[in-house]
């Protein structure tokens, strides 16, 4: 101790109380339990600061907020934070004049609590402020009452126009006397502006407009565009051009009609007396009755099925059957071919059976079958006794042998018995050539010729006759020595009459030669005399 009562000391203990007007202890030991530091006190988690600060816990500043530690931190400058939660949360901090408070719930219990400026700001947290009467005011007009559980602006008055806006724990809600919601209804005042939302419940309006369409009386409008008539029961799009009425329990589509009504110019789907449907343009129509569908017009379709038709580009078909368009092989096509249609009208059948009429231009059958009861074979068609010839003639044969014959190739008609032929009426140029006596007509170029043969085979000249020649008429009865003059114009040459330029009337004795002394009964007339001769 020097003279000044100053104390030094290696290592001093003292027990007992200790009284001084300033006590320095700057580099270390303990005093109360602090520990002496160079600049600050400390105490457990408590560190006093000679440099202007205070500090309790792991803190290491009024900014530490985005870790895990905790505690209190006061500086000079009037900086602290109070930190009790994990990182970035369970805070109070006050900084540059700014107070933060962050934590999951914040009660405050205030007989009066006031902000007179500013902003009050809950992020994710709850906010209680009780009072008295359990009221907040924000300014003048807006209250909060909890005790009765609203929020209102004004007089605090449901539906009331003194109270411009209303919300209670009942359900209800007004603004003003325009708007009211009693829980169960939407009600409002006025014109209703909305570019979206959507409701549920009622919504009723006399008038005014929603989405640019207008309200009026049974009505819901777009100009002319849509009109939705609650009145008539319609709907009509477009000045009518698209109508749906109810029509007094006759309800109707019409769709381009400027005459309501089936089979009118247009489109009609509804009741007209029955179930109707009608599809009309000019002269093409679709109509339905109720019973029957008529189609006046085309239908073109190039793929899918009708009937059991499959439809092709150019063909409809099912199993046997092809029918195909212009372009295509054949308009029919059946059984793989065995029936045939082509274009031009040309049919192929490989066996039918047609009843009925056939009406034909043409039609060919060459190698066999029956026409009408006629046989077709190659070159004929035979029917019973009667035969028609592509070789130019036609023929029949009766019962008993009579025979016809029509030639076309000598140009000559037959009647006679066959085989005999012994009975024959002939046409032409061709001989007869009977193989037995004939008693018969013979008319050929020229020259008609009766005559009859009763015992050998005769020439022209052995004929009981009459003939008509250019050269005159004859009749007379020859024996069968007489003889046929080998001039082109004189047929008998027996008496001394040895032309004929008119007509002969004669008989000539069984006798008679071709010398001039044989004698002739009869008479000739000609261009020259007349004469009887005997």
């Amino acid at each position: 101790m020097d003279a000044s009562g100053n104390l030094t000391a290696t290592n001093v203990k003292v027990t007992g109380s200790i009284k001084a007007s300033y006590i320095h202890a700057s580099t270390a030991g303990t005093i109360g339990g602090w520990s002496i530091g160079a600049t600050a006190l400390t105490g457990g988690a408590i560190t006093l600061s000679s440099t202007g600060y205070i500090e309790v816990g792991t803190l290491s500043g009024y900014t530490d907020t985005g870790d895990a530690s905790t505690g209190a931190w006061f500086d000079d400058g009037g900086n602290f934070l109070l930190k009790a939660g994990g990182a970035s949360t369970g805070y109070i901090q006050g900084t540059g004049g700014n107070f933060v408070i962050k934590a999951n719930d914040f009660e405050l219990l205030a007989s009066n609590f006031g902000i007179s400026s500013g902003t009050l700001t809950a992020t994710n947290a709850t906010i209680k402020i009780s009072g008295g009467d359990n009221k907040i005011f924000v300014g003048d007009s807006i209250t909060i009452d909890g005790a009765n559980e609203k929020i209102f602006i004004g007089t605090g008055t449901y539906d009331d126009a003194a109270t411009q806006f209303y919300v209670d724990g009942t359900g209800q809600m007004s603004l003003g006397d325009a708007l009211t919601f009693d829980g169960t209804d939407l009600t409002v005042a006025g014109t209703v502006y909305a570019s979206a939302g959507s409701f549920t419940g009622n919504v009723s309006a006399g008038s005014g407009n929603i989405g640019n369409w207008n309200i009026v009386s049974g009505e819901l409008s777009s100009g002319t565009d849509i009109v939705l008539n609650a009145t008539d029961g319609e709907i009509s799009i477009t000045n009518g051009d698209i109508l749906l009425s109810h029509n007094s329990g006759a309800p109707y589509l019409s769709i381009g009609q400027s005459t309501d009504g089936y089979n009118q110019t247009g489109i009609f789907l509804g009741k007209d007396t029955a179930w109707k449907m009608s599809l009309v343009s000019g002269t093409d129509s679709l109509l339905w009755d109720g019973t029957n569908l008529v189609l006046t017009g085309n239908i073109t379709a190039t793929t899918g099925s009708i009937g059991g038709f499959v439809i092709g580009a150019s063909t409809i078909s099912t199993t046997g059957l092809t029918l195909g368009k212009t372009g295509e092989t054949y308009a029919i096509n059946a059984g793989s071919g065995n029936f045939t249609v082509d274009h031009s009208g040309s049919m192929f059948a490989n066996s039918a059976t047609i009843s009925g009429s056939i009406k034909a231009t043409y039609i060919d059958a060459t190698s066999g079958g029956s026409i009408g009861g006629w046989n077709i074979s190659a070159n004929k068609l035979t029917g019973g006794d009667v035969t028609l010839s592509k070789n130019g003639y036609i023929s029949t044969e009766g019962a008993s042998g009579e025979y016809l014959l029509i030639d076309g190739v000598t140009q000559k008609l037959s009647f006679f018995n066959y085989p005999a032929k012994d009975m024959v009426v002939q046409l032409g140029n061709d001989a007869l050539g009977p193989a037995t006596g004939v008693y018969g007509l013979r008319i050929q170029t020229g020259s008609l010729a009766i005559y009859g043969v009763t015992t050998t085979v005769p020439s022209l000249a052995d004929n009981d006759r009459v003939l008509l020649h250019p050269g005159g008429l004859y009749i007379g009865v020859l024996d069968s020595g007489a003889k046929q003059d080998a001039s082109a114009d004189v047929y008998f040459t027996h008496g001394d009459d040895v032309s004929m330029t008119g007509m002969r009337i004669r008989t000539v004795n069984t006798q008679a030669t071709t010398t001039a002394t044989n004698k002739n009964i009869g008479l000739k007339i000609s261009s020259t005399a007349t004469k009887m001769n005997s």
